[in-house]
C-alpha cells in the first residue's frame, strides 16, 4: 500500500496543477511566447537600433555645420594701437561684445563620407540579419522544450500504465502461489520489474520536472494549458541535401550577417585611404565685434570662401589605419568562411539525423506492431493454458518496450525535422506556415479536464484527457 501511495503521489503532482485548461498551447504559441519575451531577442533588437543610429551619425556628415559664438565683458589692453592713441598711461580699458557665425559645408572629403555611410548601412543591414538569426535560435530551443515537455510525459503515462498492469500480474502471480500452482520464484520476477518500474517512474518524473524548467527558461512562463503536438506529416523538407545547402548558403540570416560585415569592412578600407587626399569645405562667416577705439574698435568681417585642408602624418598612422582596416576585412572574410563551412556541416547533420530518425521509426512501428500481435498470441495461449502468466507478463514486458521506443522514435523525428528547418534558417517562416497541424493534444501540470481543440487546418476534435481514476487506480 504505501508502495502504491507513491506511485499515486508522483503521478498526481506530475499530471495535476491548480489551474484550468482553456485552449490548447500550440508549438506556434510557446514560440511566438518566447520570441515577445526573451531578453535576447531585445538585446538583438537594442543592437539593431545602435547600428541604425551610427548609419544617422555617418550621413550627417553630409550637411553643413553650423558654429555660433557670443562673448562680452571688460577687457584691458596695453599694445602699440593704445599706446599710440592713450594720452594717460599707454594702456586702455573698454566693455567687449563680440559675435561671430560661420557656416562649412563638406565639398570633397576623398568619399570619406560616403564610405562611412555605406559601412554603417552595411552593418545595420547585418545587425537586422542577426537579429533573426538570434530569433531562429530561440525558436528552435523553444521548439525543444516544448516537445521535450510532451516526450516525458506520454513516457511518464505509458511507464504509469504498465505499473498498473504489473501490479495486477503481481497480485494473480502470489494467488496462483498461495494455490500451489506457480513458485516464489514468479513472484520475485514479477515484484523485481515492479521496483524497476517504480525507480524509472522517478527518473521520467525527474526528466519531466527538469523539462518543465527548461520550458520557462526559453519561453518565460510556464504552460497555462495543454500542449499540442504537429503532426509528423506536417513538415516539408527538400528532398536533395545539396539543394538544401545552396538554399542555405543564399538565405541563411547568420551568413547574410557575415556578408554584410564584409562589405561594411570593405567601405571601411575605402574610407581610411581617404585620408590620403585633401579636403575641400566651402565656408560662410560673419564677426561682429564692438569695443573702444583706443583697443582697436568696431570691426566687422564677412566671409565667402573655399578652403582646402591636407593633413600630412608623418609617422605612419594613415597608413598603419589603412593596414588595419585590409587586416579586419581579412578576418571577417576568413570568419565568413568558417560559419558557411559550419552551417554546411549543420544542415548535412540534421538531414542526415532526419534520414536516420525517419527510418528508426518507421522499424520501431514495424516491431510495435509485431511486439502487439505476439502479446495477443499469448494470450490466446494463455487461455488456453498452453503459456503460463510469467511469460504472458514477459510478452507484455516486450510490448511495453517497444512502445516507449516508439515513443522516444516519434518524438526524435519530430525534433529531427524542426531541427533540419533551423540549420537551413527557416523554421520560423515554416512555421508560419497554415500548413501545421495539431495531431493530438497532451497533458500538461494543468487541472484535467475535456476540451475542445480546433485544427489548424480543419474541423474540430474533443480531447478526453486522462481521467482522475486512471490515477487513482494505483493506490486500490
Amino acid at each position: 500500500m504505501i508502495k502504491r501511495s507513491f506511485v499515486l503521489t508522483l503521478m498526481a503532482s506530475s499530471l495535476l496543477s491548480p489551474l484550468s485548461s482553456v485552449r490548447a498551447e500550440t508549438l506556434r504559441d510557446s514560440v511566438q511566447q518566447a520570441l515577445e519575451t526573451h531578453p535576447a531577442i531585445e538585446a538583438a533588437q537594442i543592437g539593431e537600433e545602435i547600428a541604425k543610429q551610427d548609419f544617422k551619425e555617418a550621413r550627417s556628415g553630409l550637411f553643413p555645420e553650423i558654429e555660433a559664438s557670443l562673448s562680452a565683458g571688460r577687457v584691458f589692453a596695453d599694445t602699440s594701437t593704445t599706446r599710440g592713441l592713450s594720452v594717460t598711461r599707454g594702456a586702455a580699458y573698454s566693455w567687449m561684445g563680440e559675435g561671430n557665425a560661420t557656416l562649412t559645408q563638406p565639398i570633397f572629403d576623398g568619399k570619406e563620407t560616403l564610405n562611412r555611410m555605406d559601412a554603417a548601412q552595411a552593418r545595420s543591414q547585418s545587425a537586422s540579419y542577426n537579429v533573426l538569426d538570434v530569433r531562429e535560435n530561440l525558436a528552435l530551443r523553444a521548439v525543444q522544450a516544448h516537445l521535450a515537455i510532451m516526450q516525458a510525459q506520454a513516457t511518464l503515462e505509458n511507464t504509469k500504465d504498465y505499473y498498473d498492469v504489473i501490479e495486477s500480474y503481481l497480485e494473480r502471480i502470489q494467488l496462483m502461489v498461495d494455490e500451489g500452482v506457480a513458485d516464489q520464484a514468479e513472484v520475485s520476477q514479477a515484484e523485481n520489474i515492479s521496483l524497476m518500474l517504480e525507480s524509472a517512474l522517478v527518473d521520467y518524473k525527474g526528466q519531466l520536472d527538469a523539462a518543465y524548467a527548461n520550458y520557462q527558461e526559453v519561453v518565460g512562463i510556464m504552460p497555462k494549458s495543454e500542449l499540442v503536438k504537429p503532426s509528423l506529416a506536417s513538415v516539408k523538407v527538400m528532398e536533395d541535401v545539396e539543394q538544401a545547402i545552396q538554399h542555405t548558403k543564399a538565405n541563411h540570416p547568420l551568413i547574410l550577417s557575415g556578408e554584410r560585415e564584409l562589405q561594411a569592412a570593405q567601405h571601411d578600407i575605402e574610407a581610411e585611404r581617404a585620408g590620403y587626399y585633401p579636403d575641400f569645405d566651402s565656408e560662410l562667416s560673419y564677426l561682429k565685434k564692438d569695443q573702444c577705439e583706443e583697443i582697436g574698435g568696431e570691426v566687422v568681417d564677412a566671409r565667402a570662401l573655399l578652403r582646402m585642408s591636407w593633413d600630412f602624418e608623418v609617422g605612419g598612422g594613415q597608413k598603419a589605419r589603412t593596414s588595419r582596416s585590409r587586416a579586419e576585412y581579412s578576418e571577417i572574410l576568413a570568419q565568413n568562411r568558417e560559419t558557411v563551412r559550419t552551417i554546411e556541416g549543420e544542415v548535412r547533420r540534421a538531414y542526415a539525423e532526419f534520414n536516420t530518425a525517419k527510418k528508426q521509426l518507421n522499424l520501431v512501428e514495424a516491431r510495435k506492431d509485431v511486439t502487439q500481435e505476439l502479446f495477443d498470441a499469448y494470450e490466446v495461449q494463455f487461455e488456453g493454458a498452453r503459456v503460463r502468466l510469467l511469460q504472458l507478463m514477459q510478452a507484455e514486458n516486450q510490448l511495453f518496450n517497444a512502445k516507449s521506443e516508439a515513443i522516444t522514435a516519434e518524438y526524435r523525428y519530430l525534433l529531427a525535422q524542426y531541427s533540419l528547418l533551423a540549420s537551413m534558417g527557416q523554421l520560423l517562416s515554416t512555421m508560419n506556415s497554415p500548413e501545421i497541424e495539431v495531431e493530438r493534444v497532451v497533458k500538461t501540470r494543468d487541472e484535467e479536464q475535456e476540451i475542445e481543440i480546433t485544427k489548424e487546418g480543419g474541423d474540430e476534435e474533443l480531447i478526453t484527457p486522462m481521467d482522475d481514476s486512471d490515477i487513482t487506480s494505483v493506490s486500490k
